[in-house]
């Protein structure tokens, strides 16, 4: 039976991975990504992150060139797959808008008409942008852009944890 490494085997063994000197990542949170703070994780050792949920495809782009000009680390993006359209319900969706109205402003109906950005634009972006590692919400068979190829792993103790070689250049695709 192979002997069971150690947190900081593991942590070391992270790092050659990706090049790292310290074992940090930066959370990938969508409209909390600052540049700075990207690039000074990266120039520290770590890895920065951009949380590109609300990042239009030139964000991404523009964003991957702003890091490379601060930092000579590396960074990664995280993308959500976009769910199928919902059931739109209208009265329910008056009583949630009515209910938050009581803690806050009140939630004009339009809201729920927001469409998310154009994913396909996204994924080619996070392409060009060539990230060390992408971070990839809800990835599904059949579900991924097509110019994505994934080798689904199976890593952790359940199926919800898996990760994906993607062969851009970059590191890999890992799914949370």
């Amino acid at each position: 039976m192979p002997q069971q490494q150690s947190a900081r085997e593991r942590a070391e063994a992270f790092c050659r991975r990706f090049g790292l000197r310290v074992p940090i990542l930066q959370a990938p949170m969508a409209g909390a990504s600052p540049i700075g703070l990207a690039a000074a994780v990266g120039n520290a050792g770590g890895m920065g992150a951009l949380g590109a949920l609300t990042t239009a495809p030139n964000g991404i782009a523009a964003w991957a060139e702003q890091f490379r000009g601060q930092s000579n680390g590396s960074f990664q993006v995280n993308l959500w797959v976009p769910d199928p359209e919902p059931v739109r319900d209208a009265e329910h969706e008056m009583r949630v808008r009515d209910f938050l109205g009581q803690w806050g402003p009140p939630v004009p109906p339009e809201v729920g008409d927001a469409k998310p950005l154009d994913f396909a634009m996204q994924c080619d972006a996070l392409l060009a942008a060539a990230p060390l590692i992408a971070l990839h919400d809800t990835l599904r068979a059949g579900r991924l852009h097509s110019g994505m190829t994934a080798l689904l792993l199976q890593c952790g103790s359940g199926p919800a944890w898996a990760a994906a070689c993607v062969r851009w250049g970059g590191g890999g695709l890992v799914e949370w």
